[in-house]
């Protein structure tokens, strides 16, 4: 699963290789990793931690949804 935040000057890319930071101001075509160690290790951590929130709200909002489907009663015969 990849995942993806971006704040007005950082983009933070979670994919199959680990987490991706960029300065998008200073690297726009996100050539030079900044997410592991060095001085960018705090915008790391607030945007990985922003992007863990946005995806637990995402999941809440589709298992009530999902759920609230699930109750609905229908009958293939009449669609």
């Amino acid at each position: 699963m990849h995942s993806a935040i971006r704040s007005r000057d950082w983009n933070l890319i979670a994919g199959p290789h680990g987490w991706q930071l960029y300065h998008i101001v200073e690297d726009p075509h996100e050539f030079k990793n900044l997410a592991v160690g060095g001085s960018a290790e705090p915008h790391t951590v607030e945007l990985e931690e922003a992007c863990l929130e946005e995806t637990r709200l995402t999941s809440r909002d589709c298992a009530r949804c999902q759920t609230e489907f699930e109750r609905q009663d229908w009958s293939p015969l009449t669609m």
